[in-house]
């Protein structure tokens, strides 16, 4: 449990990572809680070419952010939680927002996989930073410059 670590009402996760060999799986890192009904996850999609973040809030969908991403160099990403405010950040560039949602409550856990345990994360990771404080753009460009 890292609970205090993290702030469940705002927060950023950053990595800087590499995913391995194309292979058609799905590819997870994630926040959450206890039971999996609060997360906050990036989910790496090889079949559709795309990442997809996101975040849970009492069961419910807040936030889903679907993007092209197909790499395996390393690269730097930034989830940002905050009511109302999400974002996901690549290498220094804002590449999708959703301004509409609640956040998730009692983060305590991370995991190289989905909230479930399954799809496991396959790849390099360098680093990895949980913020308890929604961060600025220009600090996010900065980050994952």
């Amino acid at each position: 449990g890292i609970g205090s670590l993290i702030n469940s009402t705002e927060g950023v996760l950053f990595v800087e990572m590499a995913l391995f060999i194309d292979d058609d799986s799905n590819k997870y890192i994630s926040l959450s809680d206890t039971i999996g009904e609060n997360s906050v996850q990036i989910d790496f999609d090889y079949s559709s070419s795309r990442l997809q973040y996101v975040v849970n809030s009492g069961n419910v969908v807040q936030c889903n952010i679907k993007v092209s991403y197909s790499g395996t160099s390393m690269d730097k990403f930034a989830l940002k939680w905050k009511e109302n405010d999400f974002a996901v950040w690549l290498n220094g560039v804002e590449i999708g927002i959703d301004t509409s949602g609640l956040a998730p409550i009692g983060l305590n856990t991370l995991m190289f996989s989905s909230p479930s345990g399954s799809n496991n994360f396959e790849g390099k990771v360098k680093q990895l930073q949980v913020y308890t404080t929604a961060l600025s753009d220009t600090q996010l460009a900065a980050l994952t410059s």
